[in-house]
């Protein structure tokens, strides 16, 4: 198991170098992923950095460019939290683009997503 985290100072940076954690991002973080680090980056929707969808894939694309498809674990598609059905018709469309950068995609499953909402 590999626990992401955000560098959030010397100690977490050195970890993330070292292996021993993974650098989580979104678009709204502005942060520089450490040298050699895996990462994976979240979309933001969550919380409140979601940029919108055109801005979220150019930054996606500027990250995987910058730091190497093969250090990211993944990217989560864009979703609606708390709505199943909502995020299945929000992720689709997503999946693909996603994955022909190079980068596994992730799929943010809801409550009742098990219901025969899941890609």
């Amino acid at each position: 198991m590999l626990y992401l985290a955000t560098p959030s100072g010397a100690d977490v940076r050195a970890a993330m170098q070292a292996g021993l954690l993974a650098c989580m991002t979104t678009p709204a973080q502005g942060n520089v992923i450490p040298p050699g680090a895996l990462y994976a980056c979240d979309n933001g929707k969550f919380g409140k950095g979601w940029p919108g969808e055109q801005a979220w894939f150019s930054w996606l694309t500027a990250t995987v460019d910058r730091y190497g498809p093969g250090l990211c674990l993944w990217a989560v598609a864009p979703d609606v939290p708390m709505d199943a059905a909502a995020t299945l018709a929000e992720s689709l469309p997503w999946l693909e683009p996603i994955r022909a950068l190079g980068i596994p995609a992730a799929f943010a499953a809801q409550d009742r997503s098990e219901h025969g909402l899941i890609p």
